[in-house]
C-alpha cells in the first residue's frame, strides 16, 4: 500500500516526518504530493521536493495511490479548497 502525504508551503513537516517514520517501518511506501512541480518550503524552513503533483492525478491512479474513487475526490477537493483560500 502507498501512503500519500500532501505537502504545501508552510505546512508543518515535523508531524509528517514523525508519521512517516512509523509508516515506513510498517511496510508502507511513502509518496509526497504537491500542487505544483517545484520544491515546497515547509514551516521548519527547509524545502521538500514532491514525488508527484496534482497535475499527475492520472499517474497516481495508475500507480494505485488512491484507495478508492472517493479517496481521489477528497484529495482533489482538499487542493481546490486550499487554492481558493490563498
Amino acid at each position: 500500500m502507498k501512503d500519500v502525504f500532501l505537502i504545501y508551503d508552510n505546512c508543518c513537516f515535523y508531524e509528517i516526518v514523525t508519521l512517516s517514520y512509523f509508516l515506513r517501518y510498517s511496510g508502507c511506501d511513502l509518496v509526497f504530493c504537491a500542487q505544483e512541480d517545484r520544491p515546497v518550503k515547509v514551516m521548519e524552513g527547509f524545502t521538500v521536493q514532491p514525488d508527484l503533483t496534482l497535475g499527475a492525478i492520472e499517474t497516481a491512479k495508475a500507480l494505485d495511490l488512491f484507495a478508492s474513487e472517493e479517496d481521489l475526490r477528497e484529495t482533489v477537493a482538499f487542493w481546490k479548497d486550499r487554492q481558493r483560500m490563498q
